[in-house]
């Protein structure tokens, strides 16, 4: 399992199109979790089933900000990334907290892996045979789990999220996490 890269999420988000959202051109309120819905908080995974992505990926467009595998240097191939401790990472698709324009597929930011804001969440790619999953597809090259932080996540920093939740069991065995799969990019 890892995070993926930049160039992963993007895929996921756009598919082929030239979108600047998941689910088309132009904002939908409907689309996904941002200020505009007034919640101030994080919403379940799937709450805006109108923002799927081309490949019916949900919640890329608001809710929290992703960490991406990908610094702000790297060159794009996964061979490239810089895995060293402390070096920043992107983060992409906006949060509850953000305006239309930071939920776009094409905005990036970053962050640091000590950062802990509630506004963060992550999503792993798991590599086709990596680990024993069911999956309806034979062609498919692995799967993408989101979890999103709830009250037992907050307050912590990427590293700790992956080693305490992802190693542990299945994504979203624990209290205050919820996971889903969809199956990813090709």
């Amino acid at each position: 399992m890892r995070l993926p890269t930049e160039q992963e999420w993007e895929k996921a988000s756009r598919g082929q199109s030239a979108n600047g959202l998941p689910y088309g051109p132009k904002f939908l309120p409907e689309g996904g979790n941002g200020k505009h819905t007034g919640l101030g908080a994080t919403s379940p995974i799937g709450a805006y089933p109108a923002g799927a992505s081309p490949y019916g990926v949900l919640d890329l467009s608001g809710n929290v900000w992703e960490w991406m595998l990908s610094s702000p240097d790297d060159a794009g191939a996964l061979a490239s990334v810089d895995v060293t401790a402390g070096t920043q990472r992107l983060i992409r698709g906006g949060c509850y907290a953000n305006a239309p324009g930071h939920m776009k597929s094409t905005y990036r930011s970053k962050a640091g892996p000590g950062a802990t804001f509630d506004i963060l969440g992550l999503r792993v790619f798991v590599d086709r045979g990596a680990v024993d999953i069911s999956h309806p597809s034979e062609g498919s090259r692995g799967r993408v789990w989101t979890q999103h932080p709830g009250p037992a996540n907050r307050h912590r920093g990427l590293r700790a999220l992956l080693r305490n939740r992802l190693r542990r069991r299945r994504p979203g065995a624990d209290q205050g996490t919820t996971a889903t799969a969809t199956d990813p990019p090709r």
